[in-house]
C-alpha cells in the first residue's frame, strides 16, 4: 500500500520530516491542538443541528484515538524517561480517551466531546511551555568544601585560659 493511501505512512512521513528539526514537546503539543481543533469542529457541527455523517465523526474521533494510542504505547516502554507516576497518568488519560471515543461514536454529543477537547488543549499547553532555565550556580564560597567566611566580632578578642592550668592537646593551637 502506498503512503498516499496509508494514513499511518503519511503520519510517519510527516512526523519524520518535522521531528528532526522541531522540539518534540512542541510537536506533540501541536498535534494535540490539531486533534482538539478537529473535535471542536465536530462539536460545533453537531451543536448547530447538522446531521453529521458517521464518516466525519469517525475521522475526528479516530485521529484523536490514534494520537493517544501513540502516547500510551510510547510511555508503556519501560525505558521511557518519564517518571512512572506521569506515565501512569498518561495511560489513564489514554483510557479515558478510548472510552469516550466509543461513547461519541455511539451517540455523538457536544457534551461528550468537550472533555476530550479540554484535555488535549491542557496537555498541549503544558508541552508547549518553554521550561524555566536552571538556577545559576551558587557562588564559590557557598559550594561544598569551600571555606566559610569568618564571623566578625566587634568585641576585642581575649585569650582563653585553661582553668586547670595544665596544657591540653588543643592549647598549642590557640
Amino acid at each position: 500500500m502506498s503512503d498516499q493511501h496509508n494514513p499511518y505512512g503519511r503520519a510517519a512521513a510527516a512526523y519524520g520530516n518535522t521531528a528532526s528539526t522541531a522540539d518534540p514537546r512542541a510537536l506533540e503539543g501541536q498535534v494535540l491542538l490539531k486533534a482538539a481543533a478537529h473535535l471542536e469542529e465536530l462539536s460545533r457541527r453537531i451543536k448547530s443541528g447538522e446531521k453529521v455523517p458517521l464518516e466525519d465523526i469517525s475521522k475526528a474521533v479516530d485521529y484523536n484515538r490514534k494520537l493517544w494510542t501513540v502516547f500510551a504505547s510510547d510511555t508503556a516502554n519501560p525505558d521511557h524517561p518519564l517518571p512512572k507516576e506521569l506515565k501512569n497518568n498518561i495511560a489513564s488519560l489514554a483510557m479515558f480517551m478510548f472510552k469516550t471515543s466509543i461513547a461519541v461514536l455511539v451517540t455523538p454529543t457536544p457534551e461528550k466531546i468537550q472533555p476530550m477537547i479540554d484535555i488535549n488543549r491542557t496537555i498541549a499547553s503544558g508541552l508547549m511551555k518553554v521550561p524555566k532555565p536552571p538556577p545559576p550556580p551558587a557562588p564559590a564560597d557557598a559550594r561544598k568544601g569551600a571555606p566559610l567566611p569568618q564571623k566578625q566580632s566587634t568585641a576585642p578578642e581575649k585569650p582563653t585560659e585553661n582553668p586547670s592550668g595544665k596544657k591540653g592537646s588543643t592549647d598549642s593551637l590557640v
